[in-house]
């Protein structure tokens, strides 16, 4: 059984006195159960409270807390209970009517479950317990977008987490029609075909350079330098010079402004919160995996977050299709194109951002067998070199 992550929000109450041989255990005169808020699709804020009636408090309390379960009789297996410390220390004193709240975020939970709760307080002589109301509450179920793989990861926005949806697949584009869509499959890319980039290809590339979106002549077959100007110097983040912003993902909503790509800042969000990230090969194609937050690993197929090398994690497509279908992202080492030239075709993949490094140019996420895509690194040359592109969505 998967072991739940909890983080406890613990309430201070502050008596100033005990009296160890007056229990008065009777002087609860009630526990109660809150209803659950602050509800995901894998956690909620769990919240109780008691109240004496009126007398000495006399250090009653030995700890308060939660039971929760699948079951509403409380005997499944994954029955959890959550207590923390709550008596006191000092002289007994005089008081009316006093309650004490309590609350406890449990994480971890599985997602459109139904969950059943209670508060309760064990009394701190014979381990007595006083349970509340049974309440229950059912986590939310995910629906990914059109052209997203179903899982969320995390990127930071000042003091909160966004939630963001990765595109099934890196981004690709005809020339000869103006289309744009994702890769069939995560693990898909055009490798050579790339430098055939031109205003009337007829097939699909999916090495890009820098803000090459379509928008201000800045088209996505470019291959020069020539047309670096302003872009080149200034972050292309929620403007139109951002592939998904300005344009519509045929197999993505088919409408512009659904997708965006990630910040430099938020690739490192990403890679941070993850649950895990390593090499790995899908189908015979190396790349990079990502693992959501809540991720659980598929019964019967490994999984190492510590691969030094593309063999160290190998799937074939029944088993990633299981990887994926738990929310595992591929990103395929796509190589890059510089110029007309394509280069290291899987051994190296190169993901554009959309911000830029003072001085230095727009930013990208470099990864290779003997390069982690923890660092950052730059392009100098603009449209010059191409890089892959795989774009989010903002979990609305």
């Amino acid at each position: 059984m998967k072991k739940f992550i909890y983080s406890l929000c613990l309430c201070v109450a502050v008596c100033l006195g005990s009296c160890k041989d007056d229990p008065k255990f009777e002087e609860i005169s009630w526990v109660s159960t809150d209803d659950a808020s602050q509800v995901t699709r894998n956690s909620a804020l769990l919240s109780g409270s008691y109240n004496y009636s009126s007398g000495y408090e006399t250090e009653q309390v030995d700890s308060k807390g939660f039971y929760l379960s699948t079951s509403p009789t409380f005997d499944s297996e994954d029955t959890q209970s959550w207590f923390t410390s709550d008596y006191y220390n000092s002289v007994a004193y005089y008081f009316e009517d006093v309650g004490h709240s309590f609350t406890f975020k449990c994480t971890g939970l599985k997602e459109n479950t139904t969950y059943y709760f209670y508060a309760c307080i064990r009394h701190r002589y014979g381990d007595q317990i006083i349970k509340g109301e049974v309440k229950s509450f059912t986590t939310k179920n995910l629906i990914a977008p059109e052209g997203a793989i179903r899982s969320v990861f995390y990127v930071d926005w000042g003091s909160r987490k966004k939630p963001v949806f990765f595109s099934k697949g890196n981004l690709q584009y005809q020339a000869s029609t103006n289309t744009w869509r994702f890769a069939e499959h995560q693990y898909d890319y055009i490798g050579n075909g790339n430098a055939n980039a031109s205003a009337s290809y007829s097939g699909w590339i999916d090495l890009f350079g820098w803000g090459t979106s379509g928008y201000a002549a800045h088209y996505p077959y470019m291959t020069s330098t020539t047309y670096s100007d302003y872009i080149l110097w200034n972050s292309i983040a929620k403007t139109s010079f951002d592939w998904g912003v300005y344009n519509a993902i045929s197999n993505g909503g088919n409408q512009a402004g659904k997708w965006r790509t990630l910040t430099d800042d938020e690739w490192g969000s990403v890679l941070s919160s993850c649950s895990g990230k390593s090499r790995a090969t899908v189908c015979g194609v190396h790349g990079y995996v990502l693992l959501p937050e809540y991720f659980e690993q598929p019964a019967g197929i490994s999984w190492s977050s510590a691969a030094g090398n593309w063999t160290t994690n190998t799937y074939d497509a029944q088993a990633w299709l299981s990887m994926e279908n738990a929310g595992a992202v591929f990103l395929p080492a796509a190589g890059y194109r510089s110029g007309t030239s394509v280069y290291d075709l899987g051994t190296e993949g190169r993901y554009w951002s959309s911000t830029r490094s003072s001085g230095e140019g727009p930013q990208f996420r470099r990864f290779s067998e003997s390069i982690s895509i923890q660092g950052y690194y730059y392009y100098l040359n603009g449209g010059y070199n191409g890089g892959s592109v795989r774009l989010v969505q903002d979990y609305q």
